[in-house]
């Protein structure tokens, strides 16, 4: 089940064929850097300073969940640094622009759907909620208690035993 979410088709196609052109992918990389001044989220979803969010953490040999990943700029420096990483995204287009992100890396997988639905067996050293607990009033219907604290007991149910709940709440570039 998708969620409605979105910067607008035309913008997201447009994101989408600036990361099918680009040579450098990686999260260090300003992909399509001179069309940021264009539109602020060609900037918000492209620029390697989303990453640095999570850059002073070391994901060496873990096993990564994100929920929310939206198109991949954040995913894209956790699939380069864990040891595998699974991703749920809430929309189509938003998957679609993601994968393509991250189609060189082999070690990750992903599905789109919403986190009220989402079931897997699997247990992850880290769940990854970067800019989606504040929207969770918009996706998550019927929990029976507030849908944030219904968020975070859910991403709990992913953890390993140890596990770590990795919660940012975006400001403009995610910058600490």
């Amino acid at each position: 089940m998708d969620i409605e979410y979105s910067d607008g088709q035309e913008i997201e196609g447009r994101i989408l064929r600036l990361i099918r052109e680009a040579a450098d992918r990686s999260s260090a990389h300003a992909i399509a850097g001179e069309h940021y001044g264009q539109a602020w989220p060609i900037r918000y979803h492209l620029c390697p300073e989303r990453s640095n969010l999570l850059r002073p953490f070391d994901f060496t040999d873990l096993d990564v969940l994100e929920l929310g990943a939206g198109m991949g700029a954040v995913s894209r420096f956790l699939a380069e640094k864990a040891r595998s990483l699974y991703v749920v995204e809430g929309t189509r287009p938003r998957f679609e622009v993601l994968s393509e992100r991250l189609a060189d890396l082999p070690n990750w997988d992903g599905e789109v759907g919403n986190f009220q639905t989402f079931q897997t067996d699997r247990r992850f050293d880290v769940v990854c909620l970067v800019g989606v607990l504040e929207y969770s009033e918009l996706f998550l219907k019927g929990t029976g208690e507030s849908p944030h604290l219904w968020l975070l007991k859910r991403c709990r149910q992913f953890l390993k035993p140890g596990g770590v709940l990795l919660v940012a709440i975006e400001n403009a570039l995610g910058l600490k």
